[in-house]
């Protein structure tokens, strides 16, 4: 992963809420530490890009310790090659949806949400569908490796 970006970040603040908390394989213990925060906005999200496009899954998520669990709720994932651009108060991204979750999640929650079908990009966006804080401590996400890339593999001439 080479970058990670947020519609907004809480008190625009991104040494304390910052989005690059979600890929730093650390999961906080206490209130508000290492947890990605947006502002309290309409539609907000966080997007993760990768050098090259790569085959999504799944993506697990580790919800923010400390309360407010039940926020992570009524949100879109998209895997796709474009990236997240904001519209006014809406945003719409164009990548093809990986999963929707209904949720609610909770407190310490670690949601384990599989695409409906593997999908290939460089960008990956999570979503809040209304107005809310978008609070996420780690995003770990799954890659799927198509079978045509081990079919042209003879294991036995390997050996």
């Amino acid at each position: 992963m080479i970058s990670q970006t947020a519609s907004t970040v809480y008190l625009s603040n991104p040494e304390a809420y910052g989005p690059a908390f979600v890929s730093d394989l650390l999961y906080p213990t206490g209130w508000e530490q290492q947890t990605y925060i947006s502002n309290g906005d309409w539609y907000p999200w966080i997007q993760l890009e990768w050098m090259c496009s790569i085959l999504v899954s799944r993506i697990m998520v580790y919800n923010r310790p400390g309360g407010a669990g039940e926020r992570f709720k009524n949100i879109y994932i998209h895997v796709g090659d474009d990236e997240m651009v904001a519209n006014g108060l809406s945003t719409s991204p164009t990548n093809g949806l990986c999963a929707f979750f209904p949720g609610p999640s909770l407190t310490y929650g670690i949601e384990d949400i599989a695409c409906s079908e593997p999908l290939r990009g460089r960008f990956l966006t999570i979503q809040l569908l209304e107005w809310d804080y978008l609070q996420i401590a780690e995003i770990i996400v799954f890659q799927d490796w198509p079978h045509s890339m081990f079919e042209s593999i003879n294991v036995n001439k390997l050996k």
